[in-house]
């Protein structure tokens, strides 16, 4: 995968060979990059570079590995990220500031790093919204998961950015509601028509002069349109949407629906996901919805989690015909949820 320079991490293999602008040889294909082989490439400009190892797209044969320690830093990282979205945010709500791009995307990068793969950044997120909410963890999140599923999509890497852009902005315009409004907000309600949705217009008027790509100010201003034209401000369907708002919608209203906010249920991850395909799924653009539902519940293999009728297990095998409702051992037995239709699974497990 061809990826900015600013994003190369120790570990990655670089993929092809490397040549200074002069021609020199500079990089084999196949090194594996250390901070003196990105200081050297820093040094002679080199702006994108091929990696064999994509932490957007990894394969998802691999099953959750997540120590305490990881989990710490994780976090920390997260919290950094937060605070590098909250001052940006803020800024160009009350200076009038263009954010700024490269600290945003580079906080990005080491909450990214830092789960080591996808199948861990997916749990790590999920886990971590069972008891997290706010705008800024908001924003964070659905930067994260833009990026994800357009990974999945095989977006390219410019593409996988302003994705990761528009999820950071995409909520900006409730910055610009009073306190008195704010007093009866939840994110729960902002994804209905009432009295939160002029935030889609409120944003778009932040970002509409900003020196951004025009797609991510469409996707701001759009990111609660649906698919089948039911959606606010315009009404528009998935025709006359952009690659970036079908991917930020999907990301937004699965961490949304994660949420715990009061007056809501909250959901599990597979709650989420048999609504979103269930209940709305003509909302969504179909194919970035199925490719969504697929890969996210298979990063959660051999996860522990707790069924509605309170039993505990471990889920170990996928039905293609049924994804949403995995094979689950409880002890030395088994629960088939594509047989059992009234046990499903309510939450996840440490």
């Amino acid at each position: 995968m061809r990826i900015r320079l600013s994003r190369l991490k120790s570990g990655m293999i670089i993929k092809d060979n490397i040549y200074s602008r002069t021609g020199t040889f500079l990089i084999g294909a196949g090194t594996v990059a250390t901070p003196d082989i990105i200081s050297l490439l820093t040094k002679h400009l080199i702006e994108y570079v091929n990696v064999e190892y994509d932490l957007l797209a990894h394969g998802q044969s691999q099953t959750s590995t997540i120590t305490p320690e990881q989990k710490k830093i994780f976090k920390e990282k997260f919290c950094i990220a937060e605070e590098t979205v909250s001052k940006n945010l803020k800024k160009m709500v009350s200076n009038d500031k263009d954010i700024d791009v490269n600290e945003l995307l580079e906080s990005l990068n080491e909450v990214v790093t830092k789960a080591d793969n996808t199948v861990n950044l997916c749990v790590l997120l999920s886990k971590m919204k069972e008891n997290a909410s706010g705008l800024y963890t908001h924003s964070v999140n659905v930067a994260l998961w833009g990026q994800i599923l357009a990974g999945w999509m095989g977006y390219r890497e410019d593409m996988i950015e302003k994705v990761a852009i528009t999820g950071i902005l995409h909520d900006i315009g409730i910055l610009k509601f009073t306190q008195n409004e704010l007093d009866d907000f939840s994110f729960h309600k902002e994804l209905e028509m009432g009295a939160f949705s002029k935030h889609s217009m409120y944003g778009y008027e932040l970002v509409k002069n900003k020196d951004l790509d025009q797609s991510i100010k469409q996707a701001v201003l759009t990111h609660h349109e649906h698919a089948d034209g039911s959606g606010f401000p315009l009404g528009v369907d998935n025709k006359s949407l952009n690659p970036i708002q079908r991917v930020i919608e999907i990301a937004d209203v699965y961490d949304t629906l994660l949420m715990r906010e009061p007056g809501f249920k909250r959901m599990s991850p597979f709650e989420v996901l048999i609504h979103l395909n269930e209940v709305e799924g003509n909302k969504y653009d179909p194919s970035a919805l199925l490719i969504f539902t697929s890969r996210l519940a298979q990063t959660f293999i051999q996860c522990r989690v707790r069924l509605n009728n309170g039993q505990e297990g471990k889920i170990v095998l996928f039905n293609k015909y049924s994804i949403l409702r995995p094979l689950i051992q409880v002890g030395s037995g088994f629960v088939d949820l594509a047989l059992r239709k009234d046990l499903n699974i309510v939450e996840l497990l440490d």
